[in-house]
């Protein structure tokens, strides 16, 4: 019974292993005959070529942040538009469109599409930009000294924007589309400012007035009476409105950049010279005495024949004071301070004239009146000569011994004959 049963485990192991081995046999030969049947796939074709193209754009010209507008097909997110070599940032993009807007700091120049599989840039067209001219509103402030700060107000005022003062371009600190901050250079002078664009210019209405102060270096004569002439001498003297001695204003004869002349007026007093010139005024180094003219206050005697001497009476009298009466000088016969002066009254002079002082440009004058001296009173009868006529007679006689003292007796004396 073991012996049958160990028999049948065999012979179910055997059969067991055939009918494997059969079923592996049949699959092989089953994948052999669907591999011979399977026909191989051809490759896949490319996708088709994507054609771009460019039909037109608008517009052709603007001023910067035009919206241009470029017509055509095939266009991608990738594709780009270049204005000369400088990329432009898109605004929309469409299969069939592409807007973009112009930017500032371009001229006249060519768009063109760039896009990707596309060997070369497809060339869209020439665009102009257009810049309007500068227009100016105003400036601030209207006036001030070399190195003031000025600010320009308008529109148009684009980035290369440059401004004149005459013609000279002035250094700007501050740039904006409405606004332009420049520095005035030192010896400018009053005129009007301009802003220049690629667009145009534009000047302003009005000049800036440029603020000179007058510079005094000194002055002709520091002193001097009322009515004298004064030469100041400095820089932009012109520019001075009005000149002072205390607070009385001097009046201008001559007025130049380097030198003025000015009057002494009568009434004014010694000080310092001043200037004023737009609403400021200011003090010098120099200053000015005004002097007090000379006066005559009497004279004695008031007349008198050639001769005489006169003292002249009064204040102020220099040592220069030259005298004359009439048109004849005269001598000085003493000079007594600044008070009195005597003269003699110089031959040849007669009736009624004057007794004239001139000191230092001043004319003084007194009265005086010369009198014609009397004529010599005739000499005294001579009593000698009477007494002798007397007794002509008996001399004629011979008797020349009858009179001892006739002429013992003094001239003009005769005790024995009194008449």
């Amino acid at each position: 019974m073991r012996l049958r049963g160990v028999l049948v485990a065999v012979s179910f192991t055997l059969a067991t292993q055939a009918v494997g081995a059969d079923a592996q046999v049949q699959v092989r030969d089953h994948r052999k005959k669907k591999e011979q049947n399977v026909v191989p796939a051809k490759p896949a074709d490319p996708p088709p070529k994507q054609v771009v193209t460019v039909s037109g754009f608008a517009p052709a010209s603007g001023p910067a942040g035009t919206k241009v507008t470029i017509q055509g097909n095939g266009f991608t997110p990738q594709s780009k538009v270049l204005f000369g070599r400088r990329p432009l940032r898109a605004e929309s993009i469409g299969p069939t469109a592409i807007v973009i807007a112009v930017p500032e700091q371009v001229g006249e120049g060519m768009l063109s599409l760039r896009h990707p599989g596309v060997g070369n840039d497809i060339l869209i067209g020439s665009f102009s930009v257009v810049i309007p001219p500068p227009a100016i509103t105003g400036f601030s402030p209207a006036s001030g000294t070399a190195g003031a700060r000025v600010t320009i107000t308008g529109t148009g005022f684009t980035a290369d924007a440059e401004v004149y003062f005459g013609g000279a371009r002035l250094h700007a600190v501050r740039k904006g589309e409405t606004a332009i901050e420049v520095v005035i250079p030192a010896n400018a002078v009053s005129q009007a400012l301009t802003v220049r664009t690629r667009g145009g210019q534009a000047t302003t209405a009005q000049p800036f007035q440029v603020l000179v102060f007058p510079e005094v270096h000194g002055i002709s004569v520091g002193s001097g009476f009322a009515g004298v002439q004064v030469a100041i001498q400095g820089r932009e003297l012109d520019a001075a409105g009005t000149f002072y001695l205390g607070q009385t204003a001097l009046p201008v004869v001559k007025r130049a950049a380097d030198h003025c002349v000015v009057t002494i007026p009568q009434g004014a007093v010694s000080g310092v010279l001043e200037w004023e010139a737009h609403g400021r005024r200011e003090r010098t180094r120099w200053r000015f005495d005004v002097l007090l003219p000379p006066v005559l206050t009497s004279h004695e005697p008031k007349s008198g024949p050639p001769g005489s001497q006169v003292t002249l009476r009064g204040d102020r009298l220099s040592p220069q004071a030259k005298v004359s009466v009439g048109t004849q000088p005269c001598g000085i016969v003493a000079r007594r301070g600044e008070k009195e002066i005597v003269i003699a009254i110089p031959a040849g002079v007669k009736g009624r004239t004057e007794i004239v002082v001139e000191d230092r440009g001043h004319r003084l004058a007194m009265p005086f009146e010369v009198i014609e001296p009397p004529p010599p009173p005739p000499p005294p009868p001579d009593s000698h000569a009477g007494h002798d006529h007397a007794h002509a007679h008996p001399h004629e006689a011979g008797d020349h011994h009858h009179h001892p003292h006739a002429h013992p007796h003094p001239q003009g004396v005769n005790h024995h004959h009194p008449y």
